[in-house]
């Protein structure tokens, strides 16, 4: 049996292996798997039936990331960067899942204030219209639509912005 010690050195065996990418960052080393490896493991987990049981201790794993970078609770948890697409990619999975709904409408919710805390304006935007398509009730959906809207304003704003500090000499 492999135990919690023995992950070092199986991460080490795949990345030697050209399996992994080795990526050091000032949050500790995260390791990602190649698409095409990614791909072969996904289709092998269909095979045994553990597919939806694996993405859904991914989404879990991602709902308590993002909650900890949005409450900034968690002095470990990873920068932003480093975990986006993680949570990108759990969202897309629960949106598609009609038992993952409110999971999925409450990830949305927490990468859009993500993505708008970190001037991702256009994804923010796109993140509430998602999490307002994925709302329970109207009540839910018209505030993700309003803060939609908030998002896109600060994006044209932003955009004006910048556009009338350039100066075109023709």
């Amino acid at each position: 049996p492999v135990g919690p010690g023995d992950v070092p050195q199986a991460l080490a065996r795949l990345a030697d292996h050209s399996l992994l990418v080795v990526t050091p960052g000032p949050d500790g080393t995260r390791y990602r798997l190649l698409e095409t490896v990614s791909q072969y493991g996904g289709e092998l987990l269909d095979e045994v039936g553990e597919h939806d049981a694996v993405h859904a201790r991914h989404l879990a794993w991602c709902e308590s990331i993002a909650a900890a970078l949005e409450t900034g609770e968690g002095a470990r948890a990873p920068a932003f960067e480093a975990v986006v697409d993680d949570l990108r990619a759990a969202l897309t999975w629960a949106s598609g899942e009609p038992d993952r709904r409110a999971a999925a409408h409450e990830l949305a919710l927490r990468l859009a204030r993500l993505t708008f805390s970190h001037r991702l304006l256009r994804e923010s935007q796109r993140r509430y219209e998602q999490a307002a398509a994925l709302a329970g009730n109207d009540a839910e959906a018209a505030e993700a639509l309003h803060l939609a809207a908030g998002a896109a304003a600060a994006g044209d704003r932003k955009s004006t912005r910048l556009n009338s500090s350039h100066l075109v000499i023709s």
